[in-house]
């Protein structure tokens, strides 16, 4: 049996050199896109005089030759179908992705969402091991705000990998800046957890195109605020009735120290030169072993 739908084409042989211990053929079905094909045993066999090669389905008019024809037929036709499907999908057809389909082995729609909930359970699982918890609270706010935004945009709850477009990549970029009210530098941390989750849709081919082309993720430069020397002794004299509290002023207070920070080092032979850059004022402090 040999059936063809646009650059699908569906064959049925035996394997005549490898007979199973009842002395039949063991059946297998090919399926070819584009000169790629995969195959795979159906767990059907046939006795050789009864097989039409050329036909590729039995010749026999037993019950038991009725029965395998059906089945192989069913088998061309699901296999027809889900070939239509990943054509909806826009998904990438390959043989290996349609047989797994037709046996039952990847019938998962894949949708965005759905998608970014399942990464976000694999992540869970090793959380502070290999992804920290801020990490995982960001692809929950990117969850969080596709749900509100794809609504908006497509008119139903969820869409396939194949409906992302970058004119709703744009959208959601502005739907963060204006609506949301986000600043760029986080809208663009934003964006390449939502980038990532659309990497691996391409890696697996769950869709063609990526919706992410021509869109670039410049950051604004910031201009740090640095602490004046009044403001830092303020913190320094502060006292915190939680041992928490004043730990963690202490270590922000070391972090803040050159002076400190190389009063931990072992001594050097050579001067050691510490400028203390103040916001006001500009003062330096030359210290030496």
């Amino acid at each position: 049996m040999i059936m063809k739908q646009g650059t699908m084409k569906i064959l049925f042989f035996v394997l005549k050199t490898k007979l199973l211990k009842n002395g039949e053929a063991p059946i297998l079905m090919r399926i070819t896109i584009n000169g790629q094909y995969e195959e795979t045993r159906i767990q059907r066999s046939v006795p050789l005089k009864l097989w039409n090669a050329a036909k590729g389905c039995s010749k026999g008019k037993d019950r038991a030759s009725n029965e395998l024809n059906s089945y192989l037929s069913e088998l061309a036709t699901r296999a027809l179908e889900k070939y239509k499907e990943l054509i909806l999908e826009q998904a990438i057809s390959t043989p290996s992705l349609i047989l797994k389909r037709v046996f039952g082995k990847d019938t998962e729609m894949r949708t965005l969402l759905g998608a970014i909930r399942q990464e976000i359970k694999e992540m869970e699982k090793v959380v502070n091991i290999d992804y920290a918890p801020v990490t995982i609270n960001r692809y929950k706010n990117v969850l969080k705000k596709l749900e509100n935004s794809i609504p908006t945009f497509y008119d139903k709850e969820d869409i396939t990998f194949h409906e992302l477009t970058p004119e709703f990549i744009k959208a959601f970029d502005l739907h963060l800046k204006t609506e949301v009210g986000l600043c760029r530098n986080t809208i663009v941390r934003y964006m390449k957890c939502f980038k990532k989750i659309t990497n691996m849709a391409l890696a697996k081919g769950w869709m063609k195109k990526d919706a992410f082309y021509g869109y670039k993720m410049e950051q604004d430069e910031t201009a740090p605020v640095f602490l004046t020397y009044d403001e830092l002794q303020t913190v320094m004299n502060k006292e915190f009735t939680i041992p928490r509290l004043a730990l963690v002023r202490d270590i922000f207070i070391f972090a803040c120290s050159p002076v400190w920070h190389l009063s931990m080092c072992p001594r050097s032979k050579k001067k050691i030169w510490c400028k203390i850059i103040m916001e006001t004022g500009g003062s330096e402090k030359e210290e030496s072993n």
